[in-house]
């Protein structure tokens, strides 16, 4: 019986992973499925990024995670059936990486982005804790707390950040201190002031773009 949950790799060592960061649900409420008598299930939200031949995939919907779990849950159904011989057409190997896309206070988007465990009180606890103040799946607020203490809610909750748009000066200047304030180690605040600092920049030439499948 051919195995239908994992992919081929006749190639010793390391292979590439086609990663899309940035994606969005129906729980955005930009996505054409936000408006009325447009539908979309999560089955069919995961074959689309499979017929896309995408390996991994971060859902990053606008301050929300409402889709977290029902991603997940379908996810497992699909993977029960390949086991057992009878794959949904088109079904194959895909690994969710449950995120957020949270407007920051100071004008700008970020991505935190966990590992495939959270889940979506993950999700709901960060954003809790950033005390985003507006629609949960829209952007028509921003959170409360500063961008260092958003950062801050991001590593505690053991997410990664990457910033979708440039930031200030001042900013990342404040940065600078995170580690002396809160203890963190060297190497997490060079991952930081990297992430912060060269993201933005580097993004005009490579962006991982928004991807409405």
């Amino acid at each position: 019986m051919a195995d239908h949950t994992t992919q081929d790799w006749p190639f010793p060592g390391s292979r590439w992973w086609k990663f899309d960061f940035h994606t969005h649900t129906p729980a955005s409420n930009d996505t054409p499925w936000a408006r009325p008598g447009l539908e979309l299930t999560p089955e069919a939200w995961l074959l689309r990024y499979m017929a896309a031949g995408i390996d991994c995939v971060a859902v990053t919907d606008h301050n929300s995670g409402a889709w977290i779990d029902p991603l997940k849950a379908a996810y497992e159904q699909m993977k029960e059936q390949a086991e057992a011989g009878s794959p949904p057409e088109g079904f194959r190997s895909l690994v969710l990486f449950p995120g957020v896309e949270i407007s920051v206070n100071g004008g700008f988007h970020l991505l935190a982005i966990f590992d495939p465990s959270a889940t979506t009180r993950t999700i709901t606890d960060l954003l809790a804790a950033a005390r985003y103040q507006g629609t949960d799946g829209d952007s028509d607020g921003v959170t409360r707390e500063s961008p260092t203490d958003v950062l801050h809610a991001v590593f505690d909750a053991g997410g990664i950040p990457i910033p979708l748009t440039p930031i200030k000066t001042r900013d990342c200047l404040e940065l600078t201190q995170v580690h002396e304030n809160a203890g963190w180690t060297p190497i997490r605040s060079v991952r930081l002031w990297i992430l912060m600092v060269c993201w933005p920049l580097s993004g005009w030439m490579v962006r991982c773009p928004r991807r409405h499948v």
